[in-house]
């Protein structure tokens, strides 16, 4: 599935599936809007010519042959946005407006998660109903449809204007995705939710109720997840369980797997906490680096037992093969090393400034933030934010050993910008979390 754009420079494309971005010039945008409304080859060398002075209609044709090509083979697409629009410029082209918005509507939460990475809390800040709605004016006004909206907290339940702020958020996204703790989910809302959001990410952790409550600092929450889960099942609404790892639940994941099945969970993802946020003051809780590696035949076991159980389904450690498979050399590389964070993504925050993505939250870095967006200042702080600006102009011939890594292309894609900035205070350095980062770092230390 795909979803088309037209931008200033002509347009962008972007697969579903992947969350591959591809940007397109006038003519490859006219093209994708012809094969959308699923004209023919004809059709859309007439509709080019009547809007552009052709020449040529047989290069037009070449054109069409060769985006309905890359239409059909996005596992081609370049991974790193790796286009000749804006790159000779040592950016990556500006978008009219975020693709997908990352929309933290409160930041207030009715528990307390030991991984938290924006610290949520009762006290947490909050937005107004109209400094939201002037966000959302705004980008209706400027006719930009967003792909994406993911609406969170803290917990989204605990703003007591969210059924009128979806009801707002509907019309400016393809998609309206809900990340919820579940807790606050009952019967008396589950209708307005359902009819409102495309998906659900609900956080679940453990199939025990004790632990469940330990790992999320209140108790009796497991039960009332559960019952959240089984509404969202019933409305045919689809749920993605967001499961952390701890050293509490790992011995159990397939216990909660079994839980996830039951109630009707479309896909789970399994991931371990990033290093930020309430993540810092409870290490003791979650494995590190070394337990992590070692416990990687369990996870290859779960997925083993439990893929054909889920949609989708994701576990395990970030950069697993830097811990198995020696560093391979290809040489340095030039170009731009892209991120989806500041190209194509957009954090807003519940103090009403914005980051690339929500990682970069949870510094207070002033630079790593933009100031405020509400009464029509999202789009300008988009655009010219030097939080965004610095996102899109990364060389990747200064992230070592990323550069010459034969995994950039095919896997990582140079990894967390945000966590990179986290570590060494430098959107252009690299990613901490990868082994081959840290052996080059030893290396450099010791001659």
């Amino acid at each position: 599935m795909y979803f088309l754009r037209r931008e200033p420079f002509g347009g962008v494309l972007y697969h579903t599936e992947t969350g591959t971005l591809k940007f397109i010039n006038h003519t490859g945008y006219e093209i994708c809007f012809g094969i959308s409304r699923k004209w023919s080859d004809d059709d859309i060398v007439g509709y080019i010519g009547e809007r552009f002075n052709v020449e040529a209609p047989e290069a037009v044709i070449r054109d069409i042959r060769s985006v309905r090509d890359d239409l059909d083979h996005p596992d081609r697409w370049n991974r790193a946005h790796g286009v000749a629009i804006g790159v000779t410029h040592g950016c990556v082209p500006t978008l009219s407006a975020p693709l997908e918005i990352h929309w933290e509507v409160t930041g207030k939460c009715n528990l307390r998660c030991m991984h938290c990475y924006n610290e949520s809390s009762a006290a947490g800040r909050q937005p107004s109903l109209d400094e939201i709605r002037s966000v959302v004016e705004e980008v209706r006004e400027a006719g930009v449809k967003v792909r994406g909206i993911i609406v969170s907290g803290g917990e989204p339940l605990m703003h007591s204007d969210l059924r009128t702020i979806l009801e707002l958020i509907r019309p400016l996204a393809a998609e309206v995705v809900l990340a919820t703790n579940g807790t606050l989910v009952t019967a008396a809302n589950i209708d307005w939710i359902a009819g409102a959001v495309d998906l659900v990410n609900v956080s679940v952790d453990a199939a025990d109720s004790t632990d469940f409550a330990r790992f999320r600092g209140r108790p009796d929450v497991l039960e009332r997840v559960v019952a959240a889960l089984r509404l969202f099942r019933d409305r045919g609404v689809p749920v993605v369980a967001q499961t952390t790892v701890s050293r509490r639940n790992i011995d159990a994941l397939d216990d909660l797997a079994v839980l996830l099945k039951r109630n009707g969970v479309a896909s789970w993802v399994v991931r371990m906490p990033l290093p930020i946020g309430r993540a810092r003051e409870n290490t003791t809780v979650f494995l590190d680096d070394g337990e992590a590696i070692a416990r990687e035949p369990l996870f290859q076991a779960i997925r083993d037992r439990h893929r054909a159980d889920f949609d989708t389904m994701h576990i395990g450690n970030r950069f697993m093969w830097s811990h198995s498979e020696p560093f391979e050399d290809t040489g340095p590389r030039n170009g731009l090393a892209t991120c989806a964070a500041g190209t194509m993504l957009a954090t807003i925050r519940s103090d009403g400034t914005m980051v690339p993505c929500a990682i970069f939250g949870d510094t207070e870095v002033p630079t790593a933030h933009s100031g405020m967006i509400w009464n029509g200042h999202f789009l300008s702080e988009w655009r010219d934010a030097g939080c965004f600006r610095a996102m899109r102009g990364i060389a990747l011939a200064g992230i070592d050993p990323c550069n010459r890594c034969s995994k950039l292309s095919v896997l990582c894609d140079g990894g967390c910008r945000a966590l990179a900035f986290d570590a060494f205070g430098d959107v252009s350095a690299p990613d901490p979390s990868c082994a081959y980062v840290a052996a080059a770092r030893r290396r450099r230390a010791a001659s």
